[in-house]
């Protein structure tokens, strides 16, 4: 539609068709050529952002437009969650489309499920070292955050970077599991980040698995937030390997067979 606009309304001479692609974002652009003196008119009527032209109905050719290429073109930006814009220069018109385009990466859904975990405490993750410590229900490429040989400062940065490592990650994890306060190493007395903000970042991200988030508060109040974040369920500290598999098997919409494993 934007191609087909830019030899009706350009001049005919020169259209320019670009796509750029840096995860998650995909902008589109499609400029032609304008004829000089009709431009400078439209800019004079319109200024030189002319997004609402895309909104407005009008006379074509004797008949009525619906300008449904700019209703399809609104539509796709809103569904994902982006923009669209037509800015007129003095001898060329430009249309752009920003959308959130993550790439489809299916999570691991193998029934020992891939699990990440993160936590700002050593002795938890300990804990966590016994749960993926094979033989386990667990996928034996599951993991724990952040690993034990960094400094404080990479500790911190790599519980702040925790999303952006999950999304890297092949294959991508069916669960994580966050720890809510996640005390940074450099300040004890702050947060280097909470398990709320690395579940949204997550899911803003396009992550499909479930995400736990486990915390010693767990009031009604605190939980809806915890949920309106992106989490598909809360843990209590002191829950056990099994209640997790079993939160995810619910998440997942179905109850796995617990098997108990040695060691």
């Amino acid at each position: 539609n934007a191609l087909s606009n830019a030899r009706k309304y350009g001049t005919g001479v020169t259209v320019e068709f670009a796509i750029e692609y840096t995860e998650p974002k995909l902008v589109v652009q499609v400029t032609n050529d304008a004829n000089p003196p009709k431009q400078a008119q439209l800019i004079a009527k319109h200024g030189s952002d002319a997004t609402r032209l895309l909104h407005n109905r009008g006379e074509c050719g004797g008949k009525h437009s619906t300008n449904l290429g700019g209703q399809a073109m609104r539509d796709v930006a809103r569904i994902l969650r982006g923009t669209v814009s037509l800015h007129l220069h003095p001898t060329t018109s430009r249309l752009c489309l920003e959308v959130e385009a993550p790439r489809s990466v299916e999570v691991e859904s193998s029934e020992t499920p891939l699990v990440y975990f993160i936590d700002d405490e050593p002795t938890m993750r300990m804990v966590y070292d016994s749960w993926v410590r094979q033989p386990s229900p667990l996928n034996h490429e599951s993991r724990v955050f952040p690993p034990p040989d960094l400094t404080l400062e990479e500790t911190d940065e790599a519980m702040r970077g925790f999303a952006s490592t999950v999304i890297a990650a092949r294959p991508r994890p069916s669960a994580v599991v966050l720890d809510q306060n996640l005390r940074s190493q450099v300040r004890r007395r702050e947060n280097a980040t909470t398990g709320t903000e690395l579940a949204a970042a997550l899911r803003s991200s396009g992550y499909k698995g479930t995400i736990i988030i486990r915390s010693a508060n767990v009031s009604s109040k605190v939980v809806q937030e915890y949920l309106a974040a992106g989490a598909d369920a809360v843990m209590q500290k002191d829950e056990s390997r099994e209640r997790l598999l079993q939160l995810i098997g619910e998440a997942r919409g179905h109850i796995p067979a617990i098997t108990d494993v040695a060691g």
